[in-house]
């Protein structure tokens, strides 16, 4: 197993006898030994265990990029036609999903002018799926709003009822952060949007996101 590894890039995929799939930050130790860096480190490690293990693979991440990109357009895509919100949103997630993996590839690797020139020539608006929500979200993935254990029973009830009824609703709670829940309903545009923030302490600044539905959001901007 050791001789298949390349010792020039540190992330393979590791595939099992009974099908499952994992990527492991690969090295060997001076000794010549197999190892797996520890989580978080790239100093430390463990011996590797090669247990039901069928193959090692140089992770290709170009390939994982664009697969990871469309799972995530994907289950965005799934939750705003569910929860109704941001259908401008969806209009252009839709648009990007159909792209080949040439052209997405293109646009996730573009500097920000070049990306505003993609976006134009697909009819997308820049304001709406931009560059920042769709390339950096990517990578953060979905996130879950963090609710208060005592306050969840209420607060996220209310907070789904106002986007399902399209009323105006907005909260706010310290739990680790200072922490908002805001949603308006657009007559003019016939858009639902919501926002999820959470600020440092008594600061006013923190990582903001667009809620996709009462406990789902995805990245905004950090402040």
């Amino acid at each position: 197993m050791a001789q298949n590894i390349s010792t020039t890039q540190y992330e393979h995929v590791i595939t099992y006898a009974d099908g499952h799939k994992r990527v492991a930050r690969l090295f060997f130790s001076r000794e010549g030994n197999l190892c797996e860096f520890n989580k978080g480190s790239r100093k430390y490690g463990h011996y590797f265990d090669t247990t039901n293990v069928v193959s090692v693979e140089p992770l290709d991440k170009e390939k994982d990029l664009l697969k990871k990109t469309r799972s995530f357009i994907k289950k965005v895509i799934a939750t705003l036609e569910k929860s109704g919100l941001w259908s401008n949103f969806l209009h252009d997630f839709k648009i990007v999903a159909q792209l080949d993996d040439e052209r997405l590839g293109k646009f996730l690797h573009a500097d920000w002018d070049e990306s505003q020139k993609i976006m134009l020539e697909l009819g997308l608006n820049h304001r709406q799926c931009g560059v920042d929500c769709l390339k950096w979200t990517v990578q953060k993935g979905i996130k879950s709003i963090n609710y208060d254990a005592w306050r969840r029973t209420n607060l996220m009830p209310m907070f789904a009822n106002a986007i399902e009824t399209k009323d105006n609703f907005s909260m706010r709670w310290r739990k680790g952060y200072d922490n908002s829940i805001e949603c308006r309903f657009d007559a003019k545009e016939d858009v639902m949007r919501a926002w999820y923030s959470e600020e440092y302490k008594n600061c006013g600044n923190g990582h903001y996101y667009y809620a996709i539905d009462a406990t789902h959001a995805i990245f905004g901007e950090d402040d």
